[in-house]
């Protein structure tokens, strides 16, 4: 009986390294999940899909990676009823 070769082992490719995660301050973290709360008191607590707070929520982050250089696209979608 033919037996089959053994898988190689997985070796990342010479010189290859893996990036290291980003250093992400605990405050600027803070900060967001801040605005992001500010966001939903204004909105009656409500940040839901289909909802005005889930609207500026999503502008809030959009506007925050398009700041930051990142190329950002909005995916219409509906769920329970309701299209955002």
């Amino acid at each position: 009986a033919a037996t089959a070769p053994a898988p190689a082992p997985a070796h990342p490719a010479a010189g290859a390294t893996a990036a290291a995660a980003p250093d992400i301050p605990i405050a600027n973290v803070k900060a967001h999940l801040s605005q992001l709360q500010s966001i939903a008191t204004a909105n009656g607590g409500n940040r839901a899909h289909g909802r005005a707070g889930y609207q500026a929520s999503l502008n809030y982050v959009k506007a925050k990676l398009d700041a930051a250089g990142f190329t950002t696209r909005v995916q219409q979608f509906s769920a329970s009823g309701r299209t955002g």
